[in-house]
């Protein structure tokens, strides 16, 4: 039916995939050393053991693993770059909230007068 692997995984949807890479780059983070970095060639291996879904570029339009982590769709969670021999996925920091943003926010938690 496209959603399942031949080993019975669900194939992960853009959302999930979003979900998961932001909490294995989260806890990839190292205090003091700036943005979490993670081996593209362990991202689909860790989407199998951590969550039992599989990662599918292909799934989700993209030919290759770092195309699809370079899509925009992935742009506020992780960037891909070349590092030595091979690929790293580095987590982006969250975007930092303006001031109308954050008065808003603390408006609408303020008790009504």
């Amino acid at each position: 039916d496209g959603t399942t692997t031949a080993s019975g995984m669900p194939f992960a949807t853009w959302e999930v995939a979003r979900e998961c890479l932001r909490e294995i780059l989260k806890n990839a983070e190292v205090p003091g050393e700036g943005p979490s970095t993670v081996p593209l060639s362990n991202v689909k291996r860790l989407f199998r053991s951590r969550y039992k879904v599989e990662l599918s570029e292909t799934s989700l339009g993209h030919a290759k693993l770092s195309e699809l982590l370079q899509d925009e769709g992935f742009s506020d969670v992780c960037h891909v770059q070349l590092q030595g021999q091979g690929y790293i996925v580095v987590q982006n920091p969250p975007p930092a909230q303006s001031a109308a943003e954050a008065a808003a926010v603390a408006a609408a938690a303020a008790p009504p007068p």
